[in-house]
């Protein structure tokens, strides 16, 4: 009879003798391997089989050879190129590896140990439910792009006082898990929502970020890869995009546009750093470049393992404030437990990167703990080290910021900041916020020069100089080429199921005799209607949609909405020029910015009102 210790040691070896037996071999299969360079580069080696320094897991200088991460199937060239390979371990399912290290006492038995895709979105779910401060978004629908290769969404939780609300605040992102077998970043992402979520109200740290900022937490971008990692291969890196020729994945952290195939990747299809067919070809990463998009993030922070250290900058491009960068992501580093280490980033077609040179964003990659898969309690300590440098990190205030506006309708404006005196070599800029305006820049101390266009506008140029004294703020006026009529805000969506808009033809005149229709098209037909104007803009709630005009308000004659064919076929319409001209309201004169929105019966509908968007302008001579 074996005693219940030997049992328990007996079923352990058991059960990773059946891994090797049963470890995956359907594509590209990875492996532990001890290799023996001799007097070769070892970058030339990594480049040769389309591996990087992240498959590199031990040096042994004493014995003259280093433990790399290697596909099976490449032993045999290995072997050919007398790198004297041998094999330590198979990739194997890590479910199994969490189950022999909880019979063998080191995983612990509360927690279980690592959450695996499903429980990590179950959480997520449950925090968001529960608390008043956080809502979970599925981003595939949100932005209609695509499931991933295997019909996956990819999530986040956003964290505000006001989630379900778009505010003029920053917006950060904190993203882990782009490469699947860098498990420890799901739980840094999970324990980041719970330490928000418990903070809220308590701590006054927190719960003055969390009103001050819109926090956006996705902790597995990779959901395909995590969930194969758990269920296939422990040391897989790439999704699992079938590339065709027996070779699976792309590496999504080298598959972003901004600098795409230049370096710190490979072109071929089996590397570990496969970039891609083309940049963004992953839906994970066009799910990334459409909420980034939309988003336009002021920081973002990228977590990955292993290294404690935090990355900056590029891997094969100089950065014109690369000392600056350096300095901040010490900072952050130091803040989150790693006394201050840094280095540049490894490569470019990076997430970070694509942030940072796409919109301005002050980005950095955090390499966390020092190997992926260490203890479960080893991650979560980890989790709760580096919390103190988020916590720095969305402290960091802007060295300059403020909006940018058209200086006719002082609607916000989609431009382009460019530092023209920075020498930057791929084109970066810098792009405000689309609904409100409003920008961030992020740059060391000492004068900058700073030009502002938008397609329809004369150039800004600006001269900013950044001290130690604070933020400075500068709001942007661009002045239209021609004055153009501009929509904003939100439409109500009718019971018919259509979105009334506003429209028009000609030009806004004090003394024009020609008319400037103003339209509102698919409304309800055959019912009443008016617009009202304004001097100043709204967007509160109002109705069952949005009010779209603010403080005191003017309205037009009431109408009836003809008929044009179908349910959503009413138009109202009304020459403007006709009503500023003809003196009703003393306040309708030449260089006044004007705000309009029509209102209408939707007798179905909330109150009976149909509300449509806004239309903006002013009036010329």
């Amino acid at each position: 009879m074996q005693t219940g210790e030997a049992m328990r040691i007996t079923l352990v070896h058991c059960l990773f003798a059946s891994s090797l037996l049963l470890s995956p071999v359907f594509g590209q299969s990875l492996g532990r391997v001890e290799i023996r360079p001799g007097n070769r580069s070892l970058d030339a080696i990594l480049t040769a089989y389309g591996l990087d320094h992240h498959d590199v897991l031990a040096e042994r200088a004493e014995e003259g050879t280093y433990e790399i991460i290697a596909p099976l199937s490449s032993l045999p060239q290995l072997t050919t190129d007398g790198l004297e390979p041998k094999l330590l371990e198979r990739g194997r399912p890590f479910r199994d590896i969490q189950r022999e290290r909880a019979l063998a006492g080191t995983e612990g038995v509360v927690p279980a140990g690592y959450p695996d895709l499903a429980t990590v979105i179950a959480e997520m779910t449950a925090l968001a439910a529960g608390s008043p401060i956080a809502r979970l978004v599925d981003l595939t629908q949100e932005y209609g792009v695509p499931a991933t290769d295997e019909g996956r969404h990819i999530f986040a939780v956003k964290v505000s006082d006001n989630p379900e609300l778009t505010e003029n605040e920053p917006r950060c992102l904190l993203v882990s898990c782009h490469h699947a077998r860098e498990i420890v970043t799901p739980t840094i992402g999970l324990e980041i929502i719970n330490r928000f979520v418990a903070g809220w109200g308590t701590d006054a740290v927190l719960t003055g970020l969390i009103e001050d900022h819109e926090i956006w937490v996705a902790p597995v971008w990779n959901p395909d890869g995590y969930e194969y990692v758990f269920t296939g291969d422990n040391l897989w890196r790439k999704n699992r995009h079938m590339n065709g020729g027996g070779t699976i994945g792309v590496d999504l952290n080298r598959n972003y546009p901004f600098g795409w195939s230049q370096c710190g990747g490979t072109s071929s299809t089996g590397g570990s750093t496969y970039w891609g067919a083309s940049a963004a070809s992953e839906a994970e990463t066009q799910t990334m470049v459409a909420f980034g998009s939309d988003m336009r993030f002021n920081r973002v922070f990228d977590f990955h393992s292993s290294g404690e250290h935090v990355r900056y900058g590029y891997g094969c491009f100089s950065h014109p404030f690369l000392n600056f960068l350096e300095g901040e992501a010490s900072q952050f580093s130091q803040a989150g437990g790693y006394g201050g280490d840094t280095q540049t980033s490894c490569c470019t077609g990076g997430n970070f990167g694509w942030h940072a040179g796409t919109f301005g964003s002050h980005s950095f990659l955090w390499e966390t703990a020092n190997q992926f898969q260490p203890s479960y309690a080893s991650a979560q300590a980890e989790a709760a080290q580096v919390f103190p440098g988020v916590v720095a990190f969305l402290q960091r205030e802007a060295s300059v910021q403020g909006t940018v506006r058209d200086s006719c309708t002082g609607l916000p404006i989609d431009a382009t900041l460019e530092l023209s005196n920075a020498g930057y070599q791929l084109g970066e800029v810098t792009r405000p916020d689309l609904r409100f305006g409003t920008y961030q820049l992020f740059l060391p101390t000492g004068p900058h020069f700073v030009e502002i266009s938008a397609p329809g506008y004369a150039t800004s140029s600006q001269n900013l100089v950044v001290s130690t004294a604070g933020t400075v703020s500068r709001d942007i006026w661009l002045d239209p080429l021609t004055p153009t009529p501009m929509t904003y805000c939100t439409a109500k969506v009718n019971t018919a199921g259509c979105t009334p808009s506003m429209g028009w033809t000609g030009t806004p005149s004090a003394t024009d005799s020609q008319p400037f229709l103003i339209e509102a098209a698919h409304v309800m037909p055959g019912q009443f209607g008016l617009m009202f104007y304004a001097f100043e803009t709204d967007a509160t709630p109002f109705l069952g949609g949005t009010r779209c005009v603010g403080g005191s308000l003017g309205r037009t004659p009431v109408q009836l909405a003809s008929n044009a064919g179908g349910t959503c076929g009413g138009v109202i319409s009304i020459d403007f020029n006709s009503f500023i001209q003809g003196g009703t309201d003393p306040l309708l004169i030449s260089g006044t910015s004007v705000y309009t929105q029509f209102f209408y019966r939707d007798p179905a509908s909330v109150a009976g009102i149909g509300l449509t968007d806004g239309l903006a302008f002013c009036i010329q001579p």
